[in-house]
């Protein structure tokens, strides 16, 4: 997903790229995203179910929707932090997916009530607009932790992307000049 921060695995060679996505393909890739939500989830922790479709149109964009016919996709979660404030109410959630569907980790949390801040895509007018009038901007889904088998030396491998700026501002409450 091109609006996600955080880890991007490159291959530099031929070799490297096929054998990088073939451990995708049989989901040996542990991945763990970072995705500041509105509201609070709960439990606090548990897995995410849902069957994915395409096709969708809604203003000329593809969208991905839980329909019974679509692709089986499952989520762990753990709620990492929560804060309520006056304005809105957010939490963060890691997220380990174990199937890698189009939108997966957006369309599930939008379906359990708790939309991924700043999704244009998938978040309610309502929520989207709060965000941004809080000085918000941009998905805030981070893709923070990558575990793999270097595809080359055999080596267990653990990639990590420090969150970005935006993303500090909204943990600390710095968000339009509160501290």
């Amino acid at each position: 997903d091109r609006d996600t921060s955080g880890v991007l695995l490159l291959a530099k060679h031929l070799e490297a790229l096929r054998r990088l996505t073939a451990s995708f393909r049989e989901r040996d890739m542990q991945k763990t995203y970072l995705a500041l939500v509105a509201g609070h989830p709960f439990p606090h922790a548990g897995r995410m179910h849902s069957h994915l479709a395409k096709g969708m149109v809604r203003g000329g964009e593809r969208m991905v929707v839980d329909a019974e016919d679509g692709k089986e996709a499952v989520t762990d979660f753990q709620v990492m932090q929560e804060r309520r404030s006056d304005d809105f109410d957010w939490a963060m959630v890691a997220l380990n997916p174990h199937s890698g569907r189009t939108h997966q980790l957006r369309v599930q949390l939008q379906g359990e009530g708790h939309p991924i801040l700043g999704d244009a895509k998938y978040a309610g007018r309502d929520d989207l607009a709060v965000f941004k009038a809080m000085g918000g901007r941009g998905l805030m889904l981070h893709a923070w932790r990558l575990r793999f088998v270097h595809p080359v030396t055999g080596r267990a491998m653990e990639l990590r992307s420090p969150l970005p700026e935006g993303w500090r501002k909204i943990l600390t409450g710095a968000m339009n000049g509160r501290e």
